[in-house]
């Protein structure tokens, strides 16, 4: 299982989530969760270049440490919910693939930083390599931003099925004003004044997913400030033909189940919700 972690793109890290990651493996899913570059200091195209050579990685390693990679889960929150549902349909979706195919490499996208392996150690994406050796890095992933390519392994990672967790998707919206939007903005940084129409065409996936985007568990709960997100996401995914439950956690007069509230182990419905979703994944295993 392989978590993007939420935080409005600009915040967040894989130690945030530690806790909710081990819920989940207690599950009996080895899960996977990473860093990826935060904006305002790396605008994008960095945390989607960062997720895709975190994919990577997935692929060149997972026989290694023993990882099923025809059986792979994704699940992301908040503005990792985003980039999940970015990140499926890029698995999911040739059209999708041939638009970055032909975008990438950007150029113009503020500091250029190469993946090498004091970066890796920076990120603590290298802990279980010998420092010695950059051998377990796939060549894909040293790449300097100005030269990704963004090749997508697509065809050897199985994507089973997605937990999408109180996110935002309709991102084409998400660009016509709000709080939520100006952090989206932030996070497309320079890029998205010299490029505009290439940048909305990359970050939107709405319109690429097809009868291919893998099953899907939607979530948000009664106090969500982005519930009104998730139906459409349900209900654009199940005229597609694509299985996908919805499911809204708590009532309103429970003031604590907002936003990201399935992180918190110490609520007894972030338990339940995980259970749920892990449930989802388990009758997806056939």
């Amino acid at each position: 299982m392989f978590d993007i972690h939420g935080g409005g793109w600009q915040y967040g890290d894989k130690e945030l989530y530690r806790h909710y990651n081990i819920a989940l493996a207690r599950h009996g899913f080895a899960v996977i969760g990473f860093n990826y570059r935060l904006a305002p200091e790396d605008c994008f195209p960095a945390a989607f270049t960062d997720v895709n050579r975190a994919m990577n990685w997935v692929e060149g390693n997972g026989e290694h440490f023993g990882l099923d990679l025809n059986r792979v889960f994704m699940v992301g929150d908040s503005a990792g919910g985003q980039m999940a549902s970015w990140y499926a349909t890029l698995l999911s979706s040739q059209r999708f693939r041939d638009v970055y195919l032909e975008k990438f490499p950007l150029s113009g996208n503020g500091e250029t930083a190469a993946f090498t392996w004091e970066e890796y150690a920076r990120q603590d994406v290298g802990d279980a390599f010998d420092p010695e050796t950059t051998e377990n890095i796939p060549d894909e992933n040293m790449q300097p931003d100005e030269t990704y390519q963004f090749n997508v392994p697509y065809d050897q990672l199985r994507l089973r099925g997605v937990a999408l967790n109180c996110g935002i998707y309709k991102m084409r919206e998400s660009l016509q004003g709000g709080e939520v939007d100006n952090a989206f903005v932030q996070f497309l940084g320079d890029l998205y004044e010299s490029r505009k129409e290439d940048v909305k065409e990359l970050v939107d996936a709405w319109n690429f997913m097809d009868e291919n985007f893998p099953p899907a568990f939607v979530m948000t709960a009664a106090n969500d400030f982005l519930r009104d997100c998730a139906a459409p996401l349900h209900d654009h995914l199940s005229r597609l033909g694509v299985k996908c439950e919805l499911h809204l956690y708590g009532k309103p007069e429970q003031t604590y189940m907002g936003h990201v509230f399935h992180v918190n182990q110490k609520l007894d419905e972030a338990h339940q919700c995980n259970e749920d979703e892990c449930e989802f994944f388990k009758g997806l295993f056939a």
